[in-house]
């Protein structure tokens, strides 16, 4: 084969099973990082929906228990008047203080437990990240080309 016919043929990668391997590993890659991404996506919205029903079940009690202790306060009140006057509106705010204080200690709690927002996703990025560093600290094997023997006139070069 000339010189010229060989110019055209030339390869730019000169190892086509590294190129393939890395083309290979750029894929997977993605695709493990495509599925975290969707794993984050599903926590995110697990979240949200979370978010939502204890919204709307904290607002829906609050305005249902705001009605029922108006009602029993206004009936209590009414009945301890001749006895008691003012000393009853004195006495239920002091019932009513006590117990906001006692909700916003278990607010207060609960904020404290609740649950990691993302584990999974963070749990699996995590095992990424040792996974890579396993492979990382590994021995690398050599990519050191064999030099390959070339002929010229008669005798070897590269002896």
């Amino acid at each position: 084969m000339s010189h010229e016919a060989s110019a055209g043929t030339e390869r730019l990668w000169p190892n086509e099973t590294l190129r393939d391997s890395l083309r290979a590993g750029g894929a997977a890659v993605l695709k493990l990082y495509q599925a975290r991404f969707e794993l984050l996506l599903l926590d995110l919205e697990e979240e949200k929906e979370r978010l939502e029903q204890r919204l709307i079940l904290s607002s829906l009690s609050g305005v249902l228990f705001t009605m029922a202790s108006l009602l029993v306060t206004a009936f209590v009140i009414s009945v301890l008047w001749p006895t008691m006057g003012a000393w009853a509106i004195a006495l239920f705010a002091a019932i009513y203080l006590g117990a906001g204080g006692a909700v916003l200690g278990l607010l207060h709690r609960a904020n404290k437990e609740r649950h990691r927002t993302f584990a999974c996703t963070l749990e699996e990025f995590e095992k990424d990240a040792r996974c890579f560093s396993e492979m990382l600290s590994k021995e690398r094997p050599s990519f050191n080309r064999v030099r390959k023997p070339r002929f010229h006139e008669g005798r070897i070069e590269g002896d």
